[in-house]
Order: C-alpha cells, then sequence, then structure tokens
C-alpha cells in the first residue's frame, strides 16, 4: 500500500513540473528539465519583469514553487 502511495505522488510531482515547464515555454523561456533545475530557476525567473507574465502566470508558478 505505502509503494502505491509513493508512486502516485511522484506521478503527481512529475505532472506539476511538467505543466510548470510548459507554462514556461509557452513563454518563451526554455529552462532545462528537472525538480532542482526548476527551483533553482524559478525564483530569478519571476522577478524578470521582461517576460511579459501575467499576474495569474507568475502566481501559477510561484504555487508550482511551493507545491
Amino acid at each position: 500500500m505505502l509503494h502505491r502511495i509513493r508512486s502516485r505522488l511522484a506521478q503527481q510531482c512529475t505532472a506539476l513540473i511538467d505543466r510548470a515547464r510548459a507554462m514556461r515555454l509557452e513563454c518563451g523561456v526554455a529552462v532545462g528539465r528537472g525538480r532542482k533545475t526548476m527551483a533553482g530557476k524559478l525564483p530569478a525567473l519571476l522577478a524578470r519583469d521582461d517576460l511579459g507574465l501575467t499576474q495569474t502566470r507568475r502566481d501559477m508558478l510561484s504555487q508550482c514553487l511551493q507545491g
């Protein structure tokens, strides 16, 4: 049972990271794959004003970082 819970959690985490990466690509920001890369680069990307990110997208990406 514990194995299934851990497996499901890993799938959800991967899906969340993939969605955040897709959102960045839509804005023209290509960043490497993986959780550590996203956690390292996302705060700097959110601080930039030249990307044209709406406040809604910034909030969604911030939630991905915290999530």
